[in-house]
């Protein structure tokens, strides 16, 4: 792994895994146990948005894939169990004939490998040996996280903000807000209201990241 390369950090009781996108890029998703949580590891290279959903779901331990079909530029994801589809970002249900539940999100954290072993020198890292033959030095859209380009139509667009900037985005009842990270660059802190708590983004400018938190104190 180059230390510049990116990845998902997941924190369960004081330990860290790295999950990273070289690998997922080409698995969209990675079903895993750690500590007491079972766990979804996805990642969209398309929207290149990352989210740890819970995998206990209908009071069993389910298994997540990516089904190959896009809403939005969007990776949908199945339930392999019992055939429900989940929009990847949101965890928002999109096929259920009893209702439209979401998935459960676990706090994760999206920075670079060099950055995060020098902070977790005792982390586990996902093994690129995956039984696969995919080449993980290489990405499954070539150019496109530089490119302009959006691959599949967006149902909504801003003049305000390109369509690739990053974003750090929470969620709450089905609420979302998302702080651009090149606003953030600027602005380094921004207190905001989500499904009316209190909330503050902060910029850690060493990593690169920004990290939100519950303001109530």
């Amino acid at each position: 792994l180059g230390d510049d390369l990116p990845g998902i950090d997941l924190e369960v009781n004081g330990a860290h895994r790295f999950y990273p996108v070289q690998i997922l890029n080409w698995h969209q998703v990675v079903n895993d146990s750690f500590g007491v949580e079972q766990i979804a590891v996805t990642f969209d290279p398309l929207t290149y948005s990352s989210a740890v959903y819970s995998r206990v779901l209908n009071g069993g331990i389910t298994t997540l894939n990516a089904t190959g079909k896009v809403y939005n530029d969007n990776s949908i994801l199945i339930d392999e169990q019992t055939g429900d589809q989940y929009i990847q970002l949101t965890g928002q249900g999109i096929s259920r004939a009893t209702g439209f539940p979401w998935l459960e999100e676990l706090p994760s954290t999206f920075m670079k490998w060099g950055d995060w072993k020098a902070q977790n020198p005792s982390g586990e890292v996902l093994s690129s040996e995956t039984g696969t033959t995919f080449d993980y030095t290489r990405h499954p859209y070539g150019a496109y996280d530089t490119a302009k380009t959006i691959y599949f139509p967006l149902s909504n667009t801003s003049a305000a903000l390109s369509p690739k900037w990053i974003t750090t985005s929470v969620s709450a009842n089905g609420q979302q807000l998302s702080f651009a990270q090149k606003i953030m660059d600027g602005k380094g802190v921004i207190n905001d209201l989500l499904d009316g708590k209190n909330i503050v983004a902060f910029l850690d400018y060493n990593l690169g990241i920004t990290r939100v938190f519950d303001s109530n104190v």
